[in-house]
């Protein structure tokens, strides 16, 4: 699609920020706009290339307006030089109108500022165009998509596969762990099947498991992110480890938990729901 300007702003000059942007995004990845010879057979000219080690190569397709679907689609099934895997996968952006008037300077200025100048869909072989209606999205979204996009389909499925096998063998592990304390066998599978809401023990083991490595993985998001958890003492899960001769003991994901605990998130849920609802009565008004 050739780069028409708009209000004095071209669309390869809006290319060239982004691309500048996502470099400095503290992502190790290398971000160009629009060079040219960089598909195998094709003289076509990506908006925006990224590249990270070994990872899967991102394509992200720009216009002003809506998100540029067409474009995307036509990347579908094409080949970096210097790549064999081809692109299943392309993430399609529409920057906002509201930037056709913008400097350069001006453009990169609202991209620091996270502004949610961007809406964006992602186009795949598989599912076609995601979402059916664009998501509207800051800088940091679009970062977050590439992030993503940086992993195949193939190998989000592998590794989905690897978690759900290592879960089945923890439950195995517990379930004959509390098999072998003798009396107290039968209170404690009852008690995980009424936690749970499981009838069968093998499937409450499982299912505690699962529960639980969520919580470490949540544990470790809100001791690394949260400032105010962090003033409270709550450790990351490496932390406890790294005290206890790499040992993740029960007691001390209790004692990290009794921290958590001490948040009140209930007004955080009710606002969700709240608005949800709201979002859904809306929706329900229009349609």
């Amino acid at each position: 699609m050739a780069h028409l300007p708009i209000g004095g702003f071209h669309e390869h000059d809006a290319n060239a920020v982004i691309a500048a942007w996502l470099n400095e995004a503290g992502r190790d990845w290398e971000a160009s706009a629009e060079r040219t010879g960089t598909l195998i057979g094709s003289n076509a000219r990506p908006d925006i290339i990224i590249r990270q080690g070994d990872r899967m190569p991102v394509i992200v397709e720009c216009e002003f307006g809506s998100p540029a679907v067409s474009d995307a689609t036509g990347r579908l099934g094409q080949t970096l030089i210097g790549e064999t895997r081809p692109f299943t996968e392309v993430i399609a952006v529409g920057i906002s109108e509201d930037c056709q008037h913008d400097t350069p300077q001006g453009f990169r200025q609202r991209l620091d500022d996270n502004e949610q100048v961007f809406t964006i869909q992602l186009v795949t072989e598989r599912d076609g165009v995601w979402p059916a209606e664009p998501l509207p999205a800051t800088p940091a979204d679009l970062a977050a998509y590439c992030e993503y996009a940086q992993v195949p389909q193939a190998v989000i499925d592998l590794q989905s596969e690897n978690i759900a096998q290592q879960i089945v063998s923890a439950g195995q592990k517990l379930h004959e762990s509390i098999r072998l304390t003798g009396r107290r066998q039968s209170d404690t599978l009852a008690t995980l099947r009424e936690i749970v809401g499981c009838e069968q023990d093998t499937e409450a083991t499982r299912t505690a498991c699962a529960i639980w490595l969520i919580a470490i993985d949540l544990q470790n998001d809100l001791a690394t992110h949260s400032s105010a958890l962090q003033d409270d003492g709550l450790p990351t899960t490496q932390e406890q480890r790294a005290g206890a001769n790499s040992i993740l003991r029960p007691d001390d994901l209790l004692e990290a938990w009794r921290i958590i605990e001490e948040v009140d998130y209930l007004p955080v849920v009710d606002l969700a729901i709240n608005s949800l609802e709201a979002g859904a009565m809306g929706a329900g008004l229009t349609d």
